[in-house]
């Protein structure tokens, strides 16, 4: 978010927890959304970022299905850069 903010963006935060990300959200000067609106405000966005575990291999060694949900209905457009944090599996719901 800070990296963001200083390069010159505007940053909507979505997360699970309002109190956490209301304080990321002060402290940095980005705008919170709940999570639950993420799917109709994502087309609004030029760059989606998702620094969240969702699809990540977990200890056991497999994805937990009830997180692979959430991204796979996204109305992404062909203009919009999407960055990846997770790093295992390689290829990822999103």
């Amino acid at each position: 978010v800070h990296a963001c903010i200083e390069g010159g963006s505007h940053v909507t935060l979505f997360n699970r927890s309002q109190e956490r990300a209301l304080a990321i959200c002060d402290k940095w000067g980005a705008t919170y959304q709940p999570l639950e609106v993420l799917a109709n405000a994502v087309t609004t966005f030029d760059i989606i970022i998702n620094a969240t575990p969702v699809g990540m291999v977990g200890q056991d060694g497999t994805v937990p299905q009830n997180d692979i949900l959430s991204f796979n209905t996204l109305p992404l457009a062909p203009h919009q850069l999407v960055f990846e944090t997770i790093y295992s599996p390689l290829y990822t719901p999103l």
